[in-house]
């Protein structure tokens, strides 16, 4: 997150000429802190006090482009244009050390307009953009998930299977865990493992494009997030249930409502499956991660053999 230079509220105000300034200054911002992915909002046809109508792109907090989206919904002159969208940027460092930005973004504008209307403002950035897409990256790498499902292999029905069973056992330790713990503290547990998942959710996305091999890292990514929506969850309804702990934390409220919403649970549970699977099989053969936890392993070992006579 940033706090950007720019205040949402005041932007009919601004010049296209001095908006460029203080956009670039939010850029150099998210550079300097090496952010991956920072809130958005983004109007395509925008008129700013000079005259002059390009795209306006905002980035900060969420709370802030939050609150700014939904006088966007109220705005009569918004709803008869319908140009307007809230959601994610995404930002790329290249090999050649640029820094280039994606946005999945969620709302009434058109994303051709966007992407059209964005151009003469990522000129005068030393940023890139490289795509501006409907919905989100997550909605993309599950309807790939979903659609390799449909011709999985044996072996992979298999591993599905096991991965369930890993993913009631987890659910239940975390459940004993959080016994311990705050709400809030759980809440910001969910808040830093969903931050790292954003991460991830932007290689897997990537993944459809070029080879990607997933580390033990991205494993520890994906079932962190998994488990941490599934304790928030969990601790959010013995809390609610109790009515010991006082009056919960509009965040934490938000937060869980969001999470609701948006049926993280399942997908973040589905995310962790797939890059568990695929970093146990993209050597063509279980890893000794996956291994000490199958009860069928020789099973599965004969199955591998048999798909593979010549090793």
């Amino acid at each position: 997150m940033i706090k950007s230079k720019i205040d949402p509220s005041k932007v009919k105000e601004l010049t296209w000429k001095k908006y460029v300034n203080l956009f670039q200054k939010d850029i150099t911002l998210v550079k300097t802190k090496k952010l991956k992915q920072v809130p958005v909002v983004i109007i395509s046809d925008f008129k700013f006090a000079c005259g002059e109508m390009h795209a306006l792109i905002l980035l900060g907090k969420q709370a802030v482009l939050s609150k700014f989206f939904k006088t966007l919904k109220a705005d009569a002159e918004r709803k008869e244009k319908k140009d307007y969208a809230i959601g994610t940027c995404h930002f790329e460092t290249e090999e050649d050390g640029s820094v280039s930005m994606k946005m999945g973004m969620n709302g009434l504008g058109k994303v051709n307009k966007m992407q059209k209307n964005s151009k003469k403002l990522i000129k005068k950035l030393d940023v890139g953009l490289k795509e501006i897409i409907k919905g989100d990256y997550l909605e993309e790498v599950l309807e790939d998930i979903e659609e390799n499902s449909k011709t999985a292999s044996d072996l992979e029905k298999k591993v599905d299977v096991k991965l369930q069973e890993d993913a009631e056992v987890l659910k239940v330790i975390d459940d004993a865990v959080n016994d311990a713990q705050t709400l809030l503290r759980v809440a910001k547990d969910f808040s830093i493992a969903n931050s790292k998942m954003q991460e991830l959710i932007v290689l897997m996305k990537k993944a459809k494009q070029e080879a990607v091999e997933y580390t033990e890292g991205n494993v520890a990514v994906a079932e962190g997030a998994f488990r941490a929506v599934a304790s928030l969850l969990d601790k959010y309804e013995e809390v609610v249930a109790a009515g010991e702990q006082g009056p919960i934390d509009p965040k934490v409220i938000a937060m869980q409502e969001s999470i609701v919403k948006k049926d993280l649970l399942k997908k973040y549970e589905l995310i962790w499956k797939k890059v568990k699977k695929d970093y146990t099989t993209q050597d063509g053969e279980l890893s000794d991660l996956l291994q000490s936890k199958f009860a069928d392993l020789d099973e599965l070992l004969a199955i591998i053999e048999q798909a593979n006579p010549q090793k």
